[in-house]
């Protein structure tokens, strides 16, 4: 039987304001090295089941309410 780990992640105010100050470079070679993360370590059939829900989102926005 697999074990089920649940995961979170924190960010102290301290590192959120932090990365306010990133460079855009910055900013994405974070994103590159969480990417990297979640797929050496996130099992691929859990990675299908989110690459399925997020299909689609973009091609739609949320519209914002006129008023």
């Amino acid at each position: 039987m697999t074990k089920k780990v649940k995961y979170a992640f924190v960010l102290s105010r301290e590192k959120i304001e932090e990365f306010c100050h990133y460079t855009p470079e910055r900013i994405l070679d974070w994103l590159e090295e969480a990417n990297e993360f979640v797929n050496a370590f996130v099992d691929p059939r859990k990675r299908k089941i989110w690459e399925e829900m997020n299909k689609g989102k973009d091609e739609h926005p949320p519209q914002r309410a006129q008023g």
